[in-house]
């Protein structure tokens, strides 16, 4: 873990080894949320932030080594929707900018099973029942999970930007929600960049307020 100061105060950067949480740690991570700004925020590196956090504050994950799961081999692309397998289902779902809310994560916690991160800021909830499967879908969908595979919010990502970031011009995500139907698009405050993905993409860099250098990355040549 590692505690930085950030604009809007504290910020814990945890950890998540192999970018998989096991069950048994999951109510930590939705306390931490609570005890947090409310919000604990999937990186590009599949680890958490949370910001906003006291002092004192602690968490630690367990390390399951790198098990994953095929659909979460894919580089480029979240796995986002319902997976079969054999008496198991597991789900991929995505939230704007890889945010998971302090309800999300009490859902997650109480369904009792391993969520995966991916660079894509999307989770992977492995092998429920069926059942519990179809009342997850039903509870996260209306609070703003996403287990579409046509998802905008599987294209379109930023790092933190205005007003949490010292460095950052604009306020990115405001922005970059306006951006949904522009393709695979990365939107940055400064030249740092954070969270930059990997593939082809179009980088929105902020050289002001409101105001971006546009930019092709991960293309052959670029």
């Amino acid at each position: 873990m590692v505690l930085f100061s950030s604009a809007d105060g504290t910020t814990a950067r945890i950890e998540v080894p192999g970018g998989r949480i096991c069950a048994s740690d999951m109510p930590a991570v939705s306390a931490a949320a609570h005890t947090a700004d409310g919000y604990a925020h999937i990186t590009a590196r599949a680890n958490l932030q949370f910001r906003r956090v006291p002092k004192d504050f602690s968490l630690e994950l367990t390390s399951l080594g790198d098990d994953t799961t095929s659909p979460l081999d894919d580089a480029t692309t979240p796995p986002l929707g319902w997976f079969d397998d054999e008496d198991a289902v597991s789900l991929g779902g995505i939230t704007p900018f890889g945010v998971l809310t302090a309800k999300m994560l009490d859902l997650l916690a109480a369904l009792e099973a391993d969520v995966s991160l991916t660079p894509q800021r999307s989770v992977f909830i492995h092998d429920l029942p069926a059942g519990h499967a179809e009342a997850a879908v039903r509870i996260l969908a209306p609070l703003g999970m996403s287990f579409d595979a046509a998802s905008p919010w599987a294209r379109v990502t930023a790092c933190i930007g205005a007003p949490r970031c010292r460095h950052a011009l604009s306020d990115v995500r405001t922005d970059a929600a306006r951006l949904t139907d522009h393709g695979r698009v990365h939107v940055v405050g400064c030249d740092r960049a954070c969270g930059r993905p990997q593939g082809p993409h179009t980088e929105y860099l902020a050289t002001a307020d409101g105001e971006y250098e546009i930019t092709q990355r991960g293309l052959k040549g670029s």
